[in-house]
């Protein structure tokens, strides 16, 4: 209830607080949980590891399409660094996911009022507009994130490998996951003996930052006429969207991500 008091404004004495779909939250006859957004915040990594350039594609992405300066792999020199390169990139996609959702408010306001469906909400017919259009008393929507601990699993496999042991470069452990760790087999031991355990207190405040991270951005894509909720979820997206190739965790790619070497952009 508190992060919903936060997220919508609205005060404890509300009696509406209902959960919705499989991670949304909602206040009934009120409000809506939709729309949504899916971000895989692996991919994420897999982006900042290639300076923007989406291996399965060849095409640029993050802050630098859009013309943002940031730094690139090349001039990252510790594992402080590197997470911050990560949360610019994170960023970056969660106000993109909070504009998209306004966006799609905006269109279906005027396009799709649903007026039959408000017929049956709170306040659209003392409005005398569609729930979508003025009716609805609050609008909420989630960024839904897959892939957390595997993100938070390998940043700590980054940080104790390369930047503690100093087993390897960034650059060598870039040129290791294109290959999917071909000849490289000691290397993917290594990460993996770097595995996250549970207790390992170095993954689980890594896994605390990116959390916070995620959850303080995505709040603060709310407008004047939306709250937006956070969601770290469990379901089918979590073998659509995996569409990283092999991560930095030592783990392999899956086998319909499965080339030679990745893509070089294009254009």
């Amino acid at each position: 209830m508190p992060a919903v008091m936060r997220a919508m404004d609205v005060p404890r004495r509300q009696r509406a607080y209902s959960f919705f779909g499989c991670g949304e939250y909602m206040l009934a006859v009120q409000s809506i949980g939709t729309p949504n957004t899916a971000l895989n915040v692996a991919k994420v990594l897999e982006l900042v590891l290639h300076d923007g350039i989406n291996p399965a594609t060849g095409i640029l992405s993050g802050p630098l399409a859009a013309g943002q300066e940031c730094k690139k792999l090349q001039d990252i020199i510790c594992y402080e660094e590197l997470e911050e390169l990560l949360k610019t990139y994170l960023t970056f996609f969660i106000e993109i996911a909070g504009g998209f959702e306004e966006l799609v408010y905006d269109v279906d306001g005027k396009e799709a009022e649903f007026l039959q469906f408000s017929c049956l909400q709170d306040d659209c017919m003392t409005r005398g507009r569609g729930m979508l259009n003025g009716g609805y008393r609050y609008l909420g929507g989630t960024v839904e994130t897959y892939g957390n601990i595997t993100l938070s699993d390998s940043m700590e496999a980054i940080r104790k490998v390369v930047f503690e042991e100093k087993r390897c470069t960034l650059q060598e452990l870039v040129e290791a996951l294109d290959c999917d760790f071909s000849g490289k087999e000691m290397l993917q031991q290594a990460l993996l003996d770097a595995e996250i355990l549970n207790d390992n207190e170095e993954a689980d405040e890594i896994a605390v930052r990116l959390h916070e991270l995620i959850c303080q951005t995505t709040r603060n894509q709310k407008t004047d006429t939306a709250g937006f909720f956070p969601g770290v979820l469990i379901n089918n997206m979590n073998v659509t969207l995996r569409v990283y190739w092999r991560m930095p965790d030592g783990r392999n790619a899956p086998s319909f991500c499965q080339r030679q070497q990745p893509l070089q952009r294009t254009g």
